[in-house]
């Protein structure tokens, strides 16, 4: 075996044991969200409570459907749980959307049982206009 060979194998070696602690995560209890084996509310509890709130229509998946967390099998949309959590919805008009930010943080922050996560809430459309403003112009 020829140096160069032997130095290739010294550098493969540590990044599959990187590929492998990172595949390990990946399957632990609460990775990507999903509820560990201490009951943790996960990204479809947070949805949940999301959709409750008055003002808000649908959440959304954000540029690129980039709010997201996966599950076995299924994705939330609009949920991504992690530091900070990410949140993106479709709102109603009414209230400010500052308040209506607020009001679904607290939410979230009350279904994780931790009052001072950073929650990041974003309102990437606003829906429910029954009738246009006059003179509007049709999509």
């Amino acid at each position: 075996m020829t140096e160069e060979a032997g130095a290739a194998t010294e550098e493969t070696a540590p990044r599959a044991e990187q590929a492998e602690q990172a595949e390990r995560a990946e399957r632990a209890p609460g990775a990507h969200g999903v509820p560990g084996p201490d009951g943790a509310a996960g990204p479809e509890d947070v949805a949940a409570a999301v959709l409750e709130h008055p003002s808000v229509l649908r959440l959304d998946g954000g540029p690129f459907g980039s709010i997201a967390s996966y599950l076995p099998g299924r994705r939330v949309a609009g949920v991504r749980l992690g530091d900070p959590v990410e949140i993106a919805v479709v709102v109603s008009l009414g209230p400010p959307f500052a308040q209506i930010a607020d009001g679904i943080a607290a939410r979230v922050r009350a279904v994780l049982g931790d009052g001072s996560r950073p929650v990041e809430v974003t309102v990437a459309d606003v829906g429910g206009l029954e009738d246009p403003p006059p003179g509007a112009v049709a999509p």
